[in-house]
């Protein structure tokens, strides 16, 4: 029987260190990303590649937007995706289950574009929109929920969306510097877009996580003039049940290893430990967190000195009062003591008679029950004196007869 307990009890323990997180960290992680984010799946493979350096295994999952991209790891059948700082529809849309969404880090800065066919619009203006179709790489994605709404706010109507390779006549992406998209639509006679002083304090204002941005011109080329607009972060976005552990490792592997991640494309020069949590769409994961403040001591180490003398006092306080309570065990068996001598002492008297013995049993009996009510000897020590004292007065009554 002892032997099945025991096995019992070593299995328990087993079943419930092996989902430890610090006993058995996870490596492999699967990544939603949208099919046809040109920008997320661009990262992703610098990812898996630089991953795979560290001894992670990245799996990708291909949803049909950012949308299901969050939703997938907000329910578990992910463990991380992409999402630009910016995308406030998002958290809102998946009001059920977003709150199980974590950051881990701003990975990456993405770019505001715009480029236009009319070679008039070299600056964005708002009726610009007006009766033009506009060119997304995804309908109905991440890029469009963001712009409807930028453009409900300011009353834009007239506008329709397509598709970025059936010829639109604004093309819209977030994007690198000088990435290929630009390049193409350059290609094509398009001319990019700067945005205006006001429109970049709109668009700064009405959500924080924008900032303004200047793409400074390549020197010799036609399109070679500065382009204002606004950047904004792309953050690596976790499940909030993922172990602390593991994405301690994961963000500890990415900061350490920046340098690699720039090998790939500069725009991963972003990756800064400073980061602005307030800012963030979601909150920090509490392993990302616990990385970034590593360096700051814990409660015990902050507060030793503290602790120690509390500790000290505690211990001075405790052994005092011990101290007290010994005193005072040791008086009431002094006095039990007294009580026990005069007991036998008038038991073993000779020269006294039965009036006598029964009066002075009577005051003795008296004396223990006013000190066990005023709690100088211990109730166990009266019952016991007590039944000698009645035991006494028995004998009398019967040597009476």
């Amino acid at each position: 029987m002892a032997r099945i307990k025991q096995i019992g009890i070593s299995f328990f323990i087993v079943v419930i260190f092996s989902g430890c997180d610090f006993v058995s960290t996870q490596k492999t992680f699967v990544v939603a990303i949208p099919k046809n984010d040109a920008s997320y799946h661009y990262a992703s493979k610098h990812f898996e590649a630089f991953l795979a350096k560290g001894g992670f295994k990245i799996k990708t999952m291909e949803t049909a937007n950012a949308i299901e991209a969050n939703r997938a790891v907000a329910e578990g059948r992910a463990d991380l995706t992409f999402i630009m700082n910016c995308s406030l529809f998002i958290p809102e849309s998946l009001s059920d289950v977003g709150s199980n969404l974590r950051t881990i880090l701003p990975l990456y800065t993405r770019l505001m574009f715009w480029y236009s066919k009319d070679q008039r619009d070299s600056i964005l203006t708002r009726d610009m929109f007006r009766n033009k179709r506009i060119g997304l790489e995804i309908l109905e994605g991440e890029t469009q929920s963001n712009l409807s709404g930028v453009l409900q706010k300011i009353e834009v109507e007239s506008v329709s969306y397509t598709a970025a390779e059936e010829g639109a006549d604004i093309q819209h992406f977030w994007g690198t510097y000088y990435g290929p998209r630009a390049q193409r639509f350059e290609r094509e006679g398009y001319i990019p877009v700067s945005l205006t002083p006001d429109w970049i304090q709109y668009l700064t204002v009405t959500n924080p996580a924008l900032q303004e941005f200047v793409i400074h011109g390549i020197p010799g080329r036609t399109n070679g003039a500065e382009l204002m607009t606004v950047k904004t972060s792309t953050l690596l976005v976790g499940s909030s049940k993922l172990g602390e552990r593991a994405v301690h490792d994961l963000t500890e592997y990415i900061y350490q290893h920046k340098l690699s991640l720039l090998a790939y494309d500069r725009m991963y020069s972003s990756i800064n430990e400073q980061v602005d949590r307030e800012s963030l769409l979601y909150p920090m994961h509490l392993g990302a967190d616990a990385y970034l403040r590593r360096d700051q001591p814990t409660f015990l180490e902050r507060y030793s000195d503290s602790l120690a003398l509390l500790i000290s006092l505690l211990a001075i306080a405790y052994g005092a009062v011990q101290a007290i309570r010994l005193r005072m065990a040791r008086r009431k068996k002094d006095q039990l003591d007294i009580y026990f001598l005069e007991f036998l002492a008038i038991k073993d008297s000779n020269s006294l008679d039965q009036r006598e013995i029964e009066e002075m049993y009577d005051r003795l009996f008296h004396k223990l029950l006013t000190k066990m009510t005023d709690e100088r000897i211990e109730k166990g020590d009266f019952h016991i004196l007590a039944r000698l004292i009645q035991q006494e007065f028995a004998n009398l009554r019967l040597a009476k007869r």
